[in-house]
Formats: C-alpha cells, structure tokens, sequence
C-alpha cells in the first residue's frame, strides 16, 4: 500500500509519498508547457543533486526505475509530462513553514 499526499509547488505537481513500511519519496510530475521540465533540464537537476551527494552535501537521492531510468515519459492531454521520484529529506516545507522574524 501506498499513500499519497500532496505537496506546494509552484510549477509541477508533487507528492509525498509513503511506503507500507514506512519509506518516504517525492514523487514529481513535471509541467509539459514549461522548458524547465524538459529532459535536458531534468537530466541536469539530477547531476547536480549526484555531485552535490558526492561531495557529502545532504540532498534527496534520485530513483530510478527497474530499467535504470531516472526520468519517466508520462503522457498527458497538454503533452509529455516527465516524472521523477526522489528520496525523502527531512525537514520544513518552506510554503508551509512561519516567516522567520529579523528580531
């Protein structure tokens, strides 16, 4: 069993999701109509998150699928959305965090 949760966004749709034992992951589904969400981009997104890692920086890690792919063709009514599941990283998510105060 799975749960899905819904997560802020400002230009994907994005999901935590929980495992039946417990896991967390981000699942994102990427905007067709915006080029941040084109392959390169993605493929870019996921480099960067590899090197930072590499240089012990705490960041999500990326999935791939059963084949070895880190990015995911997900057909849509407004195009190929692409989809990407990363780990959990524990912490505030900042549309939902209180302002910090300058005091």
């Amino acid at each position: 069993d799975l749960q899905l949760d819904s997560l802020p966004s400002y230009d994907d749709v994005n999901f935590r999701v929980t495992t039946s034992e417990g896991k967390r992951f981000v699942l994102k589904l990427h905007n067709p109509l915006i080029p941040c969400g084109s392959p390169e981009n993605l493929s870019l997104q996921n480099e960067v998150i590899r090197r930072l890692a590499a240089a012990k920086i705490p960041v999500p890690e990326v999935c791939r699928t059963t084949d070895g792919e880190d990015i995911v063709e997900v057909p849509q009514e407004e195009g190929v959305a692409r989809a990407r599941l990363l780990t959990w990283l524990h912490g505030d998510i900042l549309p939902e965090s209180e302002p910090k105060s300058i005091a």
